[in-house]
């Protein structure tokens, strides 16, 4: 038989195209003998077979088999079978034959000494080329022989595109990767150019023999002995991947080849001789289940955006409200805003006197991620119509830890109808309510994931009316407005807490200012100032005032418009908001000591490194230290536990960096206590340091 010229081995490293399943089933012939290489000619198939039919004498092959002809099978009535046009008849090898589309352009492969009378049919002195005709009112035209047959090598198994103008076929050539190799020619001008070899991406130092064309994949067989015999590879045309194995259901240990389809691997034939010869077999994709899935989860891109705590400024002259949003200003207590694409995003809203045109109250800062939801996602209207083709679409599938092939998206409607790929197109015949479901499988580095998600769509006529066709969504994801109320969140205190005040930022800096800036000489003799170091936003505030409401804060702050400060704004504080101001008293909770220890505990060090930072803001800034105790001890032992403990301070501060001159320690044991000591509470309270932060 025509596959018997090969001998075959190789190896390759991928990760299988299609590792799914299919179905399996032997097309039953009552050809004698081998049966192989089909191809499609109309709704029927061509077949190779070497069953004896002939009645004259014919001669044999090496291995003592008949020359192979062609044969039609019914592929409804496999049983039916009559022998292929009597013009494609030598007394050699005839097949495997390949077809254009419309069935009139003819390329098959044949021995080249097809006209001389030879006593066996030796492979080595008859070697097998291409030959061309074409149909032509009903008849073919005479042979043609494919200007690079050479009675040097074999140049067999033809493949015709849709147009018959692409030739693909394997030969021994010399110049291969190996044995037999994958080549391809065009015709331009009537003319076959020459061969061009598919390259290490197919071709290897073994056999690849019986190429096949489907949906932009090269299907052929090669002898790399990864299953065994001839196994079927796939290869994505004009891409830099490698040819990948096909599923072992299509290849088994023995040889499987001549695989054909016309519908991207849904349905198609191959040759196998795992029955002990070779037979033509049909598979049938089966898909993959999926489930349970869930429901698509849409992404909002729009929002009615409100601050909850906005202050009333209705009868405040020339005071709005302005929303900064991805730059653009919007007016209004209340907006409405559509983001562009996901991503992170900052909003501030401030409260603008439009008179002079600058912010007076800085209100409200927001950050806001919007995130794709990671699912396949399902593309497509809502409501379509009885016998309406619309679209289904996965493009907007978000996955990214996976690796997905387009062909391996799968679409279940209806739980009946299945479709595959990233994109494809149906309609409903009858009215209903139906659910869309899209599983996909990928690749995350290591293993096979699936994962799916389902969409609802209603299918109506154009003259229903039923409540249930009623879209839920728009079409276009940015047009879909979630209300969503957002929570104040004040650049700096909320206003609504009891414990907040307004006053008039001057200045903020991260250093602290000189006194000679001249902010705060247009202030002297008229108003007093005062320093807050926040730690979160790591500043120097310097402000004015302090008022309950809007109102007097706005009346204010105009003053000192007017006195020349041009850039001061309002903002809210809350009474001891975090805050070490110059020449206050301050304790932090977490520097404490271990019951008659003076060595600074772990937890301490945080507290004292915010200490750190701020003497090293402020250079010229002396930190007293005051150490106390309960009255556990002797007054004696009190006073002398205390002092070491504010030593302790004072020397973990100098070993990072501060003067000892910039420091200032005391102990004063069990003295000035804050609480009673006749309790656990009040002696913990009395066990503390406190500080005092001086300028220089």
């Amino acid at each position: 038989m025509v596959k018997a010229v090969f001998t075959y081995f190789i190896f390759l490293i991928s990760i299988p195209l299609y590792s799914q399943s299919f179905e399996v089933k032997l097309v039953q012939t009552p050809l004698k003998g081998n049966v192989f290489s089909p191809a499609y000619w109309k709704n029927n198939l061509i077949v190779c077979s070497d069953q004896k039919d002939r009645i004259y004498k014919t001669v044999k092959d090496n291995n003592g088999l008949e020359p192979a002809d062609l044969y039609i099978i019914n592929t409804e009535k496999s049983d039916s079978v009559a022998r292929f046009d009597q013009f494609f008849r030598t007394q050699y090898h005839d097949g495997p034959i390949s077809f254009s589309d419309d069935f009139t352009q003819v390329a098959i492969s044949r021995n080249l000494k097809a006209d001389q009378k030879i006593k066996q049919l030796n492979q080595f002195e008859n070697k097998l080329g291409i030959y061309f005709t074409q149909l032509t009112e009903g008849q073919y035209r005479e042979f043609e022989s494919f200007t690079f047959n050479n009675e040097a090598y074999n140049v067999t198994h033809p493949y015709l595109n849709a147009t018959g103008d692409l030739l693909y076929f394997s030969s021994n050539m010399p110049g291969g990767h190996g044995g037999y190799d994958i080549y391809y020619s065009t015709k331009s001008m009537g003319i076959w150019k020459k061969p061009i070899n598919l390259g290490p991406e197919v071709n290897t130092k073994n056999d690849e023999v019986f190429p096949s064309i489907d949906a932009g994949n090269l299907f052929f067989s090669s002898n790399r002995n990864e299953v065994g015999g001839l196994d079927i590879y796939s290869y994505l045309l004009n891409s830099n991947h490698s040819a990948t194995l096909l599923d072992t259901s299509l290849n088994s240990i023995y040889d499987d080849f001549g695989l054909i389809s016309s519908n991207n691997l849904e349905t198609g034939f191959f040759t196998s001789n795992r029955n002990g010869k070779d037979e033509i077999f049909r598979f049938t994709y089966e898909y993959p289940e999926f489930g349970p899935c869930d429901s698509i989860v849409e992404t909002y891109f729009c929002y009615e955006i409100e601050d909850e705590y906005a202050v009333d400024i209705d009868n405040l002259e020339g005071l709005v409200y302005v929303w900064n949003i991805n730059g653009e200003q919007l007016y209004g207590v209340k907006v409405d805003y559509c983001f562009p694409e996901p991503g992170d995003y900052e909003i501030t809203l401030d409260i603008v006197d439009t008179i002079v045109n600058q912010t007076f109250f800085e209100q409200s800062y927001l950050y806001i991620s919007i995130q794709l939801e990671e699912q396949p996602y399902i593309e497509c209207p809502d409501t379509v119509q009885v016998n309406q083709t619309f679209d289904l679409s996965a493009e907007k599938t978000y996955l990214p830890s996976l690796s997905i092939e387009d062909d391996d998206y799968y679409w279940l409607i209806d739980g009946t109808a299945r479709l595959r790929g990233k994109n494809v197109t149906y309609q409903f015949t009858e009215e209903g309510i139906y659910e869309v479901q899209l599983g996909v499988i990928g690749f995350d580095g290591e293993m096979k994931i699936q994962d799916c998600s389902y969409k609802t769509v209603v299918c109506g006529s154009s003259t229903s009316t039923d409540k249930d066709h009623v879209s839920l969504f728009s079409e276009n994801p940015k047009e879909n407005k979630g209300v969503n109320i957002i929570e104040n969140q004040s650049k700096y205190a909320d206003p609504s807490d009891s414990s907040a005040f307004f006053t008039i930022e001057i200045a903020k800096a991260s250093e602290e200012i000189a006194s000679n800036d001249f902010r705060l000489k247009l202030l002297e003799g008229k108003y007093d100032y005062k320093l807050k170091y926040l730690e979160e936003e790591e500043l120097f505030i310097y402000y004015v005032g302090a008022f309950k409401n809007i109102e007097e804060a706005h009346e204010f702050w105009k003053e000192l418009r007017l006195l020349g400060l041009q850039d001061a704004v309002v903002r809210t504080l809350l009474e001891n908001e975090g805050e070490i101001n110059l020449d206050d008293i301050f304790v932090l909770n977490n520097v404490k000591f271990d019951s008659d220890k003076w060595t600074v505990r772990e937890d301490a060090q945080t507290d004292l490194n915010k200490i750190l930072e701020l003497m090293n803001n402020i250079p010229g800034s002396v930190l007293i230290i005051n150490a106390y105790t309960d009255n556990t001890h002797t007054e004696k032992y009190n006073l002398e536990l205390s002092e070491k403990r504010a030593q302790s301070i004072a020397n973990y501060l100098i070993k990072r960096g501060i003067s000892s001159e910039r420091l200032i320690q005391h102990g004063f044991g069990e003295s000035n206590p804050i609480a009673s000591n006749e309790t656990e509470q009040g002696k913990e309270l009395n066990r503390r340091v406190e500080f005092i932060l001086k300028s220089e």
